[in-house]
Protein backbone atom coordinates (compact mmCIF):
# COMPACT_ATOMS: atom_id res chain seq x y z
CA UNK A 1 0.00 0.00 0.00
CA UNK A 2 1.05 3.59 -0.43
CA UNK A 3 2.08 5.26 2.77
CA UNK A 4 -0.87 8.00 2.06
CA UNK A 5 -3.36 4.84 1.61
CA UNK A 6 -1.88 3.33 4.53
CA UNK A 7 -2.73 6.18 6.95
CA UNK A 8 -6.18 6.56 5.58
CA UNK A 9 -6.96 3.24 6.27
CA UNK A 10 -5.41 3.55 10.09
CA UNK A 11 -6.53 6.45 10.93
CA UNK A 12 -10.04 6.72 8.68
CA UNK A 13 -11.03 8.90 5.83
CA UNK A 14 -12.69 11.50 8.41
CA UNK A 15 -10.22 11.96 10.83
CA UNK A 16 -7.45 11.53 7.86
CA UNK A 17 -8.74 13.79 6.16
CA UNK A 18 -9.30 16.49 9.61
CA UNK A 19 -4.99 15.78 9.85
CA UNK A 20 -4.20 16.89 6.22
CA UNK A 21 -6.45 20.57 6.78
CA UNK A 22 -6.19 21.11 10.57
CA UNK A 23 -2.38 19.41 11.91
CA UNK A 24 -0.63 18.23 8.33
CA UNK A 25 2.95 18.41 9.69
CA UNK A 26 2.67 15.33 11.80
CA UNK A 27 1.24 13.92 8.33
CA UNK A 28 3.93 14.99 6.64
CA UNK A 29 6.66 13.04 9.17
CA UNK A 30 4.72 10.42 8.84
CA UNK A 31 4.56 9.88 5.11
CA UNK A 32 8.66 10.76 5.49
CA UNK A 33 9.25 8.00 7.50
CA UNK A 34 6.83 5.21 5.77
CA UNK A 35 8.40 6.33 2.64
CA UNK A 36 11.88 5.83 4.10
CA UNK A 37 10.41 2.10 5.47
CA UNK A 38 9.03 1.34 2.40
CA UNK A 39 11.70 1.67 -0.45
CA UNK A 40 14.56 -0.29 1.11
CA UNK A 41 12.02 -2.83 2.90
CA UNK A 42 10.52 -2.81 -1.41
CA UNK A 43 13.29 -3.18 -3.00
CA UNK A 44 14.57 -6.05 -0.92
CA UNK A 45 11.29 -7.77 -1.35
CA UNK A 46 11.45 -7.36 -5.46
CA UNK A 47 14.54 -8.65 -5.78
CA UNK A 48 14.52 -11.44 -4.09
CA UNK A 49 11.50 -12.23 -6.31
CA UNK A 50 13.37 -11.75 -9.24
CA UNK A 51 10.80 -9.81 -11.30
CA UNK A 52 11.32 -6.46 -11.62
CA UNK A 53 7.97 -5.27 -10.52
CA UNK A 54 6.39 -3.58 -7.92
CA UNK A 55 2.84 -2.84 -6.59
CA UNK A 56 1.85 0.15 -5.64
CA UNK A 57 -2.14 0.44 -4.38
CA UNK A 58 -4.23 3.46 -3.93
CA UNK A 59 -7.59 4.08 -3.65
CA UNK A 60 -7.72 7.47 -1.82
CA UNK A 61 -5.24 10.22 -3.01
CA UNK A 62 -7.53 10.76 -6.49
CA UNK A 63 -9.24 14.46 -7.44
CA UNK A 64 -11.92 12.09 -6.72
CA UNK A 65 -11.54 12.94 -2.94
CA UNK A 66 -8.66 15.65 -2.30
CA UNK A 67 -8.53 18.69 -4.36
CA UNK A 68 -4.75 19.14 -6.39
CA UNK A 69 -3.02 21.00 -3.16
CA UNK A 70 -3.69 17.67 -1.18
CA UNK A 71 -2.36 15.35 -3.70
CA UNK A 72 -0.15 17.34 -4.50
CA UNK A 73 1.73 18.46 -1.13
CA UNK A 74 0.86 14.70 0.29
CA UNK A 75 0.97 12.12 -2.48
CA UNK A 76 2.81 13.31 -5.63
CA UNK A 77 6.41 13.93 -3.89
CA UNK A 78 6.48 10.60 -2.18
CA UNK A 79 5.77 8.56 -5.14
CA UNK A 80 7.85 10.22 -7.15
CA UNK A 81 10.67 9.30 -4.72
CA UNK A 82 9.41 5.60 -4.58
CA UNK A 83 9.31 5.24 -8.47
CA UNK A 84 12.83 7.13 -9.16
CA UNK A 85 13.96 4.81 -6.22
CA UNK A 86 12.60 1.89 -8.28
CA UNK A 87 13.42 2.64 -11.52
CA UNK A 88 17.18 3.22 -10.49
CA UNK A 89 17.25 -0.34 -9.79
CA UNK A 90 15.65 -1.43 -12.79
CA UNK A 91 11.68 -2.15 -11.08
CA UNK A 92 8.90 -0.84 -12.61
CA UNK A 93 6.49 -0.07 -10.66
CA UNK A 94 2.65 -0.73 -10.87
CA UNK A 95 -0.27 1.32 -9.33
CA UNK A 96 -2.83 -0.34 -8.81
CA UNK A 97 -5.58 3.25 -8.71
CA UNK A 98 -9.03 2.37 -7.53
CA UNK A 99 -11.56 5.79 -8.44
CA UNK A 100 -11.46 7.97 -10.84
CA UNK A 101 -7.68 8.86 -11.81
CA UNK A 102 -9.20 11.49 -14.49
CA UNK A 103 -7.60 14.93 -13.39
CA UNK A 104 -4.51 13.08 -11.94
CA UNK A 105 -3.33 11.42 -14.78
CA UNK A 106 -1.15 14.15 -15.93
CA UNK A 107 1.21 13.91 -13.09
CA UNK A 108 2.37 10.94 -13.59
CA UNK A 109 3.70 11.98 -17.41
CA UNK A 110 6.46 13.41 -14.94
CA UNK A 111 7.34 9.91 -14.39
CA UNK A 112 10.77 8.57 -16.02
CA UNK A 113 9.47 7.16 -19.26
CA UNK A 114 8.61 3.14 -18.95
CA UNK A 115 8.93 3.13 -15.64
CA UNK A 116 5.27 2.69 -14.53
CA UNK A 117 2.14 0.80 -15.59
CA UNK A 118 -1.07 2.25 -14.40
CA UNK A 119 -3.83 -0.14 -13.67
CA UNK A 120 -7.28 1.53 -13.89
CA UNK A 121 -10.42 -0.01 -12.62
CA UNK A 122 -12.65 1.35 -14.92
CA UNK A 123 -14.26 4.69 -13.31
CA UNK A 124 -11.17 6.08 -14.72
CA UNK A 125 -11.78 7.31 -18.60
CA UNK A 126 -9.09 4.38 -19.63
CA UNK A 127 -9.40 6.54 -23.51
CA UNK A 128 -8.44 10.24 -22.34
CA UNK A 129 -5.91 8.30 -20.16
CA UNK A 130 -4.18 6.98 -23.02
CA UNK A 131 -3.98 10.24 -24.50
CA UNK A 132 -2.28 11.69 -21.70
CA UNK A 133 0.08 8.76 -21.22
CA UNK A 134 0.67 7.94 -24.85
CA UNK A 135 4.09 7.12 -25.58
CA UNK A 136 5.88 7.52 -21.90
CA UNK A 137 3.40 5.01 -19.84
CA UNK A 138 1.92 1.73 -19.90
CA UNK A 139 -1.85 1.27 -19.12
CA UNK A 140 -3.41 -2.02 -17.73
CA UNK A 141 -7.11 -2.58 -17.42
CA UNK A 142 -10.37 -2.08 -17.82
CA UNK A 143 -12.80 -4.42 -18.72
CA UNK A 144 -15.79 -3.36 -16.17
CA UNK A 145 -16.17 -6.02 -13.40
CA UNK A 146 -20.29 -5.29 -14.04
CA UNK A 147 -19.61 -5.97 -17.38
CA UNK A 148 -18.52 -9.14 -16.70
CA UNK A 149 -20.80 -10.18 -14.21
CA UNK A 150 -23.94 -9.08 -16.01
CA UNK A 151 -22.80 -8.92 -20.07
CA UNK A 152 -22.99 -10.92 -22.54
CA UNK A 153 -19.97 -12.78 -24.18
CA UNK A 154 -20.32 -10.40 -27.13
CA UNK A 155 -20.47 -7.39 -24.59
CA UNK A 156 -17.44 -8.30 -23.05
CA UNK A 157 -15.22 -9.54 -26.62
CA UNK A 158 -16.73 -5.84 -28.43
CA UNK A 159 -15.33 -4.04 -25.02
CA UNK A 160 -11.73 -6.20 -25.40
CA UNK A 161 -11.96 -5.00 -29.11
CA UNK A 162 -12.30 -1.17 -28.65
CA UNK A 163 -9.30 -1.38 -26.02
CA UNK A 164 -7.24 -3.50 -27.87
CA UNK A 165 -8.09 -1.22 -31.30
CA UNK A 166 -8.13 2.13 -29.32
CA UNK A 167 -5.87 2.11 -26.15
CA UNK A 168 -3.27 -0.63 -27.78
CA UNK A 169 -2.83 -0.05 -31.55
CA UNK A 170 0.43 1.64 -30.34
CA UNK A 171 1.63 -0.27 -27.76
CA UNK A 172 1.67 0.28 -23.96
CA UNK A 173 -1.10 -1.55 -23.33
CA UNK A 174 -2.35 -4.95 -21.00
CA UNK A 175 -5.64 -6.17 -21.83
CA UNK A 176 -6.95 -7.10 -18.08
CA UNK A 177 -10.30 -6.56 -15.59
CA UNK A 178 -10.83 -2.93 -14.28
CA UNK A 179 -9.67 -3.66 -10.44
CA UNK A 180 -10.49 -7.77 -10.19
CA UNK A 181 -12.81 -10.49 -11.91
CA UNK A 182 -15.83 -11.12 -10.14
CA UNK A 183 -16.79 -14.52 -9.02
CA UNK A 184 -19.99 -14.62 -10.94
CA UNK A 185 -18.05 -13.55 -13.85
CA UNK A 186 -20.06 -15.60 -16.86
Amino acid sequence: LHPFFMLSLMRSMVEFTKDLYYDPEPVERALRRMTDDLIPRQLGLIKQTGINLGMLTEERASAFFYPPRIFERFWWPYTREIVDAMWSEGIVTLFHLDQCWDKNIKYFKQLPRGSAVLELDSTTNIFAAKQAARGHLCLHGDVPAALLSIGTAADVASYCRKLIDEVGADGGFILGSGCSVPPDVK
